[in-house]
């Protein structure tokens, strides 16, 4: 990662280990990786009052997934009927 002042940190990881910071406010990237498989999970986030709050599920209304909330706001199962 490198910060306002250019200076330069390497964040060396084990499996297992988590690492959050703001991607915003750091430049960063990954070097590539030498071995034969790996997984990786990315979690973004949106600050609610921040300068991309209107951006939040990528300006749609929602994101899509396997569930559609109800009128109560509840989530609820999306079954599709030859599946079952």
């Amino acid at each position: 990662m490198k910060n306002d002042s250019g200076e330069e940190t390497a964040a060396l990881l084990h499996p297992g280990d988590v690492l959050i910071y703001r991607g915003l406010d750091l430049t960063h990237w990954r070097e590539p990786f030498p071995g034969q498989s790996m997984a990786q999970v990315f979690l973004h986030y949106v600050d609610q009052t921040g300068p991309h709050a209107g951006e939040k599920f990528d300006s749609r209304p929602t994101l899509g997934s396997a569930f559609q909330p109800d009128m109560t706001g509840r989530l609820r199962p999306f079954l599709i009927p030859d599946l079952i």
